[in-house]
């Protein structure tokens, strides 16, 4: 029963129209616990179209999801200052196995209860989401790429209409861009967590 602030995020998409080859391909809906070398991922809705085990890259496609990087246990009646790293788990992998590293091989009914589930906060803060470089991207093609399709929704930034600009022109079809991760998306200019 415990609870955990997410305290840092990194979104990966790849698609015709973003194509970004250190996402790591998968199949499935939108929500799911995704696990790989680098750590784990809440999904996106994937659309891709195999031949044998390859992606046919010819044709239309889109996965990826929501790499959590850092998560803050939030003791339940207290509140703590979300700015401070003191007590935070950082890296992918350390959040896995902080999570995901209980459960019993020899009672899968003990298990339902350790499953981890995001909750919507009752207290939402009041702190804007705010985009940086990625971390540890080693293609040179990607280490400078920002996860452009989000500017306009999720993000309030320095030179915001120069990003949706360029994030814009990456976009064929506006329909898919508001139903990607399996939601209609309103559009804000910032969002509060």
């Amino acid at each position: 029963n415990k609870s955990y602030d997410i305290m840092s995020i990194e979104f990966y998409y790849c698609s015709k129209n973003h194509f970004d080859l250190t996402v790591y391909p998968r199949e499935g809906d939108y929500g799911k616990w995704f696990f790989h070398s680098s750590g784990m991922d809440l999904t996106f809705k994937s659309d891709i179209t195999t031949s044998g085990n390859k992606i046919d890259y010819n044709k239309d496609f889109g996965y990826g999801g929501i790499l959590i990087r850092k998560i803050k246990p939030n003791k339940e009646g207290t509140t703590h200052d979300i700015q401070s790293d003191e007590g935070s788990i950082d890296g992918p992998l350390k959040v896995e196995w902080e999570l995901f590293d209980k459960f019993n091989a020899l009672n899968a009914e003990e298990n339902k209860e350790l499953v981890p589930i995001l909750i919507k906060r009752d207290n939402p803060l009041d702190k804007k989401i705010v985009c940086v470089k990625r971390k540890n991207i080693t293609l040179t093609r990607f280490e400078n790429q920002l996860p452009k399709i989000l500017h306009e929704r999720f993000l309030s930034i320095e030179n915001e209409e120069e990003l949706i600009k360029q994030a814009r022109a990456n976009i064929d079809d506006e329909k898919n861009e508001k139903t990607w991760l399996g939601y209609e998306i309103e559009k804000v200019k910032s969002r509060r967590i």
